[in-house]
């Protein structure tokens, strides 16, 4: 995908959503992608590289920044 960067990687799909929610909260669109084979077939999850969360380019820096934020 042109305009996206990967921001973090999971083994879940829980995980990824997790975060997902917490960058949309923070006004930042996210997507997560890899999620139904990892969900269909769990042993790839290795193989694939994880369940990822995207941001556009641009949004990269502050995804970061929300992502190592300390939980309050």
């Amino acid at each position: 995908m042109n305009g996206w960067q990967t921001v973090a990687t999971f083994e879940t799909s829980f995980e990824a959503r997790l975060l997902q929610g917490l960058l949309i909260e923070n006004d930042i669109e996210a997507i997560v992608t890899d999620e139904e084979i990892v969900n269909m077939l769990p042993g790839s999850v290795y193989s694939v590289g994880g369940v990822k969360v995207r941001v556009r380019e641009q949004d990269m820096e502050r995804a970061l920044t929300v992502l190592n934020a300390p939980l309050e």
